[in-house]
């Protein structure tokens, strides 16, 4: 593939495009210029028929900023991918013994974005597709910058000025994970405090930045009235209208806006097969 064919194409639903026509190993400055603009347009990019070994993934994500490390004693047991330390692995296999060889294997994961209980939270998410099942394990993405601009009035009211808490204790699965004991009251949740609605990171506009719905809280309010609030939110953010899903193939590299965007994958046979490859872009403290 060379520069000749170089295309950016919408998925024309509320956001993402597919980048066709190129290499992501030998990007001119010009080429990234106008990917690295399409990201900030169109929130999740997709770049198909790529074929990269584990440095040639981390050059590409380096492109963007620098990269956030898998932080082991706060999420994981182990980074994966000792050698190469910027890489998780996601995936359903296991070895002789039983033992995951990477993470959140097969099961949903619930509409989320990632490590936003950090203080400084990653900007984007990047996703390779090494083995994947067929029509199975599809990933969907939805636009918070649309869910904050259609928000009801008497909503924006309500958050305005407030802060949630932004659970630590818990993967996207739903899962709690072996640094922490269960929490039983939301108000105690570990995890970060950042404003409902924030700047998103280019400056360029604002968006909902909800993290994920179970065990968060709404400082400064009753548990039911946090409740209550979070419920309502979280039906408007999450409208299919806002959303769109992506159907994996091998080579795939997705890349995402972990700030306003949600992300969820389907469940899929556990028997399948499924490994990819994540960096992600080291981020800032939303404000």
């Amino acid at each position: 593939m060379t520069s000749k064919n170089f295309e950016i194409v919408p998925t024309g639903k509320a956001l993402g495009a597919e980048v066709r026509g190129v290499d992501i190993r030998s990007l001119s400055a010009d080429i990234f210029t106008q990917i690295l603009d399409a990201w900030h347009k169109y929130q999740v990019l997709v770049i198909r028929n790529q074929t990269l070994t584990n440095p040639e993934l981390i050059a590409y994500a380096k492109l963007f900023g620098n990269i956030q490390l898998p932080r082991k004693s706060l999420v994981d047991k182990d980074p994966w991918i000792p050698e190469h330390p910027e890489i998780l692995v996601v995936s359903n296999l296991k070895d002789a013994e039983g033992k995951a060889l990477g993470a959140l294997g097969a099961g949903e994961a619930m509409w989320h974005a990632d490590m936003t209980y950090l203080e400084e939270v990653p900007l984007g998410s990047i996703l390779y597709a090494i083995e994947v099942p067929i029509k199975d394990g599809e990933t969907s993405f939805c636009n918070q910058r649309l869910a904050l601009e259609t928000l009801p009035q008497e909503l924006k009211e309500k958050i305005n000025g407030r802060k949630l808490i932004h659970d630590h204790a818990h993967n996207s699965t739903g899962a709690i994970t072996s640094n922490w004991t269960e929490q039983t009251d939301p108000m105690d949740t570990p995890g970060a405090r950042h404003p409902i609605a924030v700047d998103h990171h280019t400056k360029k506009y604002k968006h909902l930045f909800l993290g994920r719905r179970p065990h968060a809280y709404i400082v400064g309010l009753s548990l039911d009235e946090s409740e209550d609030l979070l419920n309502k939110l979280w039906a408007h953010a999450t409208q299919e209208k806002f959303s769109w899903s992506h159907e994996w193939k091998v080579g795939d590299v997705v890349l995402w806006d972990n700030w306003s965007t949600l992300h969820h994958r389907n469940p899929f046979d556990e028997s399948k097969r499924r490994i990819m490859h994540r960096t992600q872009i080291e981020g800032v403290k939303p404000s």
